[in-house]
């Protein structure tokens, strides 16, 4: 579908991606120190949690989560929507010129 789009169309959406694994890798370590418990714990969790965090508007927090993860869930998963609204606008109008 990108084929079809021209050179500065393409850049515009990559533009409008490039911010989003800053986003994630501050939130993965905000919650490597915070210490997001996932059951099954693995070395790659605060990871995990972070992109789900980031894709989904942090529905689900852990079970047992702390105020200071539940905050920082809801806060990544509106950065995250506002993000991915940002690039699904930029790519559209791309598509259109």
């Amino acid at each position: 579908m990108l084929g079809t789009v021209g050179e500065e169309g393409k850049e515009q959406a990559l533009e409008a991606g490039q911010d989003d694994l800053p986003v994630i890798s501050l939130f993965t370590t905000s919650y490597a120190v915070v210490g997001v418990d996932i059951a099954n714990s693995q070395v790659a969790d605060p990871l995990v949690y972070s992109l789900q965090s980031f894709t989904s508007l942090g529905l689900d927090p852990p079970q047992g989560a702390n105020t200071v993860v539940d905050t920082l869930t809801a806060f990544e998963g509106f950065v995250g929507g506002f993000f991915i609204a940002l690039f699904v606008v930029s790519l559209t109008r791309s598509l259109h010129r």
